[in-house]
C-alpha cells in the first residue's frame, strides 16, 4: 500500500518555497499594479521568507535576494511615498522607531522637489501633518474611506488588512 503522504510531502514543501514567489508574481503582473502594491509584496515576501517555518538555505537566499534588489534596483522614496500617499495605508506598515516623523517628512520633502523641482510652501507641510495624522479634510470620515471601501467589496474587490485599515487591491 503507498503512503500517500509520503509521496507528496516534497511537492508540500516545494509549494510551501514558491506559493509566494506565485502569489507576488500575480500581483506584480497586473495591469493596475501601483507602486505601493510592489512595496507591500516585497514586504509580505520579506515577512514570509523570513518565518522560522522556511527552511534555512531557502530563508537564508530570499532573504539576501529581497535585501539585495531592495538596495540595489529601487527607488526607495517613491515607493515608501506611494504608501504613505495611500489614504488606507499611510504610516501604519512601517516601524515608527526607525522612521520617524521627522524622516517621514524629509522624506516627503525630498520627493516633492524632485517631482517638482521646488521645495513644498508651508501649506503642503501644514496639510502633510494633517494628513498623517488622520485629521480634518483627510479623516476617515472625511475622505469617506469605509464608504469606498464598501463599495469596492459590493464590486468584487479584494481587500488587504493592514492592521485595521484596508488597501483596496
Amino acid at each position: 500500500i503507498l503512503n500517500v503522504d509520503t509521496k507528496l510531502k516534497p511537492y508540500t514543501r516545494i509549494e510551501h518555497h514558491l506559493h509566494p514567489l506565485v502569489v507576488a508574481s500575480n500581483i506584480l503582473q497586473s495591469s493596475h499594479t501601483r507602486l505601493d502594491h510592489v512595496l507591500l509584496t516585497l514586504a509580505n515576501l520579506y515577512y514570509t521568507y523570513s518565518s522560522p517555518d522556511m527552511d534555512q538555505d531557502v530563508r537564508e537566499h530570499m532573504l539576501s535576494r529581497l535585501e539585495l534588489r531592495w538596495k540595489k534596483g529601487a527607488d526607495q522614496d517613491y515607493f515608501i511615498m506611494a504608501c504613505i500617499l495611500n489614504p488606507y495605508v499611510r504610516l501604519t506598515p512601517f516601524n515608527r522607531e526607525v522612521m520617524s516623523g521627522q524622516d517621514v517628512e524629509n522624506l516627503v520633502e525630498r520627493t516633492f522637489t524632485r517631482l517638482f523641482g521646488r521645495s513644498p510652501d508651508a501649506a503642503f507641510v501644514d496639510a502633510l501633518h494633517e494628513y498623517l495624522d488622520w485629521k480634518g479634510e483627510f479623516s476617515d470620515s472625511s475622505m469617506r474611506l469605509g464608504v469606498h471601501q464598501r463599495n469596492a467589496e459590493e464590486r468584487g474587490k479584494v481587500c488587504v488588512h493592514i492592521a485595521s485599515p484596508c488597501v483596496p487591491n
